[in-house]
């Protein structure tokens, strides 16, 4: 779902949703978007053996690489590495 799905449903122009969301939450409403898909992201990296390109179009991202920085962001290692240091079988 985007910014721009969520204006049409409600009625409201992209840009006063956001405003409106980032005044009442504090975070631009893109911005959670992002924090919602890479927080199901980590869930399904860590339950599946699904590869992380596939985890990326899955949770709405259409460029693996900006899921990957953005995951290295939140985070602090990449899917890769995270997936690694938090799987019991490798550690």
């Amino acid at each position: 779902i985007t910014t721009k799905q969520i204006a049409s449903i409600t009625g409201f122009t992209p840009n006063y949703l956001s405003s409106k969301f980032r005044e009442t939450t504090g975070i631009g409403l893109h911005e959670y978007l992002v924090f919602t898909r890479l927080h199901h992201a980590e869930k399904i990296l860590l339950s599946t053996k699904t590869s992380i390109t596939d985890i990326a179009l899955q949770c709405g991202f259409s460029d693996s690489n900006y899921f990957k920085d953005a995951f290295k962001k939140m985070y602090g290692s990449s899917p890769r590495e995270y997936k690694k240091k938090t799987d019991p079988i490798t550690k």
